[in-house]
């Protein structure tokens, strides 16, 4: 299909000054994952190409970085910062089925640690 944009999938992290860790992590698809095993059943379903978005809610005051973890590349292009505080990255191309973890680090205004990391897990859709 010529002229056809990448699909963006975003995933929202949000927490509160009360509660920082673990955060809630809610994607398009309407998943929400608010414990730290939970991050495991936190899984976006992507495809190849897709352009990842990251962003905060709630007390998150900002998300500090996108970490690949595991040695895998997750993604075709680094996760980047944006004018608008929003991380993007594109999706690496991985075989159907397969997943890839990878690191959220961020702040939450007025909590007692300086960062909080959370590892949720990509999957490339299995039905391409």
């Amino acid at each position: 299909m010529c002229g056809t944009k990448p699909t963006k999938i975003t995933l929202t992290i949000g927490a509160t000054t009360a509660n920082p860790f673990p955060p809630t992590l809610t994607d398009d698809g309407g998943f929400t994952s608010i414990t730290e095993p939970g991050d495991k059943n936190t899984v976006t379903l992507v495809s190849p190409g897709n352009i990842m978005i990251w962003k905060k809610s709630e007390d998150v005051s900002k998300i500090i970085a996108i970490v690949e973890t595991g040695g895998d590349d997750v993604f075709s292009s680094n996760p980047t910062l944006q004018p608008d505080g929003t991380w993007q990255a594109v999706v690496g191309n991985f075989p159907a089925g397969n997943e890839k973890s990878y690191s959220i680090v961020y702040a939450v205004s007025g909590a007692p640690c300086d960062c909080y990391c959370q590892d949720p897990v990509m999957k490339i859709n299995p039905q391409q």
